[in-house]
C-alpha cells in the first residue's frame, strides 16, 4: 500500500508542476475498442478495460502485439485496470523508419502511458522479447512500477549462453545444431530491432530489488524431434536462463507450466497461470506485502513450483 500512495503521489505532484505543451487527445479508433496516441512523431494503438489500480500493462514478445493477450485480459481487467498496445509498426501502431533498440521502445511505452493518462502505478507483464522490455523499464522507472510478471521471458544473455551450451560444430553431429548456431547468431527479426544494441542496453539494466516478481517458464519449450540429447541440453540451459530472472527480485516466485509451449498465454496453452500469476502480484502491490508460496498462487494447475 505504500508503494502504491508514493506512486499516487508521484501523479500529483507531476499534475501540479504545470509548462509545458499538452499532448494531443487520444483519438478513438473506429471499429475497434482502443485509441489512438501521438508518441514520438508516429501513432500508436492502445486499449484498456477494467478500473482499478494497479494498472496491468500487457508487452507482447517479438512481432506481436494487443492481440496475443486475447485469453487473458478479459480476465485481468475483471480485477484491476488492464492495458495493451501495439508497439511502432505493429498492429493499429505506425511504423516510425527507426532502428529501434529497447531502450526506444520502453521510452515510445512511458510516452504512451503518460499521453493516454494511464497513471502509475502499473503491474508490467511481459512475454519472450517483451519480458526484457519490462525489466528494462521497471530498471528505468522504479517508482512507478509495482510489480513484473514474465511470461517465458527472453534474457539478454540467451544468445551467449545457448551458443556456449552448443559449443563449437563438431564433425559427424546432427545438422539441427548448425541451424540453431545460425538461429542464435541472426535471429529473426519483424520489428526491425537491433537486437545486439537492445541485448547490451538489457544487461545494464538494474535488479528489480524486492519488488513483486512471477517468472513463469514454459513446460514444453522444446520439441522432442529435437532429440533427447539435444533437448535436455537445450531445456537445461533455458531454465537456468530463467532462475537467473527469478533472482531480478528477492520477492520472486518461479514457476514452470508444465503443459505450455512457448506462448503460454494463448488460449491453447495455460492462459489461466497467467491471471494467477499476474493476480497475485496485483494483491501484493496492494497490500505491500511479500508474494504467498508458490504452491498457493498455482494450487491443483498443471504447474511444477521451482522456487518462490
Amino acid at each position: 500500500m505504500r508503494r502504491l500512495a508514493a506512486a499516487a503521489a508521484l501523479v500529483l505532484a507531476c499534475a501540479a508542476c504545470g509548462g509545458g505543451t499538452h499532448a494531443a487527445e487520444p483519438q478513438k479508433v473506429a471499429g475497434e475498442p482502443g485509441y489512438w496516441v501521438k508518441v514520438h512523431g508516429h501513432r500508436m494503438y492502445y486499449e484498456c478495460a477494467g478500473h482499478g489500480s494497479p494498472t496491468i500493462v500487457l508487452e507482447a514478445g517479438l512481432g506481436g502485439d494487443h492481440r496475443a493477450w486475447a485469453a487473458v485480459a478479459p480476465e485481468l481487467a475483471a480485477t484491476t485496470r488492464t492495458c495493451s498496445y501495439d508497439r511502432a509498426g505493429l498492429g493499429y501502431s505506425t511504423a516510425d523508419g527507426l532502428r529501434r533498440t529497447g531502450k526506444r521502445q520502453v521510452a515510445d511505452l512511458h510516452a504512451l502511458l503518460a499521453a493516454a493518462g494511464i497513471d502509475p502505478p502499473y503491474v508490467l507483464v511481459g512475454h519472450s522479447y517483451g519480458g526484457i522490455l519490462v525489466h528494462e523499464f521497471a530498471s528505468a522507472h522504479r517508482k512507478e512500477v509495482a510489480g513484473v510478471v514474465l511470461v517465458d521471458s527472453s534474457h539478454p544473455l540467451q544468445a551467449r549462453r545457448f551458443l556456449a551450451a552448443l559449443g563449437p560444430p563438431r564433425r559427424g553431429e546432427s545438422p539441427i545444431r548448425n541451424e540453431l548456431r545460425a538461429f542464435l547468431r541472426s535471429p529473426p527479426n519483424a520489428e526491425n530491432v537491433d537486437m545486439a544494441a537492445s541485448a547490451a542496453e538489457a544487461r545494464r539494466a538494474g535488479t528489480l530489488r524486492n519488488l513483486p516478481l512471477v517468472v513463469i517458464t514454459a513446460g514444453r519449450e522444446n520439441s522432442p524431434a529435437l532429440g533427447l540429447t539435444l533437448k535436455r541440453l537445450l531445456d537445461r540451459t533455458w531454465l537456468s536462463l530463467q532462475d537467473d530472472l527469478a533472482r531480478l527480485s528477492t520477492n520472486s516466485i518461479h514457476v514452470i507450466a508444465d503443459v505450455s509451449q512457448h506462448n503460454v498465454m494463448s488460449a491453447d496453452n495455460q492462459p489461466d497461470l497467467v491471471v494467477k500469476a499476474v493476480r497475485a502480484v496485483v494483491a501484493a502491490a496492494r497490500t505491500d506485502r511479500a508474494l504467498p508460496p508458490c504452491h498457493k498462487v498455482f494450487g491443483a494447475s498443471a504447474a511444477s513450483c521451482v522456487a518462490g
